[in-house]
């Protein structure tokens, strides 16, 4: 089945992923304890885990791109394209 309504599937692009995504996707550290928690409880395991949270989110790329102003130019080239 081909939808040929654009203005349809714009709406459904806009309310099922551009206004559920973060404009800026920093990783959350409270659900990587909460996976590692998952771990941690299965009996998958033999040995416990040590492992924190920092050991698996690296925001550096997005740290670098914010500095760069990337997420302000990509607001703003939405803005001009859904208004």
């Amino acid at each position: 089945m081909k939808v040929q309504d654009t203005k349809f599937l714009e709406l459904i692009y806009l309310t099922s992923i551009v206004e559920r995504l973060p404009l800026k996707p920093y990783p959350e550290e409270e659900s990587v304890k909460f996976d590692l928690g998952l771990v941690a409880s299965s009996k998958v395991r033999d040995k416990p885990v040590s492992a924190t949270p920092a050991e698996f989110v690296d925001a550096s790329l997005l740290k670098e791109l914010e500095a760069e102003n990337f997420f302000a130019r990509l607001d703003h080239q939405d803005d001009k394209t859904t208004h």
